[in-house]
């Protein structure tokens, strides 16, 4: 079953290869220019942020940190942005603006990435090693996903008006359905960002 759904999987990214790619390099983009948003920075912030990071890594096995609110931060920024690209799919003029928060996910990403690795590059690899990749490994999937099913609800309702077909509510469903999908992927990272991670790296922080 799952060499099926694998196979599957890779047709479909086959046939719409060209799709797959420009949102691919859109996230990329917004990756890339949210790593380089910190050179921008004034010397002096950038001091603070390194002695800022500094201290977390050497506080953090004795820190209280609460999970539970972890999880909610997570679940609601990510969550948000999830809904804002099911909104503008599902007002189908709006679709193309999906696209800029797929942008802007990349962006954040970036920008967190490079403000970690600020003035000790050791400390910050070893929290994006442990709180920032685990999650990611399933938000970056689940957004790209959730842009291309938004894409693909507008232009696939667009060339139903122009021939006259009525099919909406169905597709508007299914779509919907999708999207719970990547809320419950998105519930999943959220779990690993809340939970998994502070407790991953209190655990090294404590052998070292």
């Amino acid at each position: 079953m799952a060499q099926g759904l694998l196979e599957k999987s890779l047709g479909h990214i086959k046939e719409h290869f060209a799709a797959w790619i420009l949102l691919f390099l859109v996230f990329a983009g917004g990756l890339f220019i949210g790593f380089s948003a910190p050179q921008h920075l004034e010397a002096a912030e950038m001091s603070q942020i390194g002695v800022f990071i500094d201290s977390l890594v050497k506080n953090i096995p004795a820190m209280e940190i609460n999970s539970l609110a972890e999880f909610r931060n997570s679940l609601f920024f990510n969550g948000g942005i999830a809904l804002g690209i099911w909104f503008l799919g599902a007002s189908v003029i709006g679709s193309p603006l999906a696209i800029g928060l797929l942008f802007y996910k990349g962006f954040t990403l970036g920008f967190s990435i490079a403000l970690l690795l600020t003035n000790n590059a050791l400390n910050g690899f070893i929290i994006i090693l442990l709180t920032v990749i685990p999650q990611n490994i399933i938000l970056i999937p689940a957004f790209l996903l959730a842009t291309y099913w938004a894409l693909s609800f507008a232009g696939s309702m667009f060339r139903k008006k122009e021939a006259g077909g009525n099919l909406f509510l169905p597709a508007f469903g299914r779509y919907s359905c999708y999207f719970l999908l990547i809320l419950a992927a998105i519930a999943a990272a959220a779990l690993l960002q809340g939970f998994l991670g502070p407790w991953l790296l209190k655990t090294f922080l404590n052998i070292i």
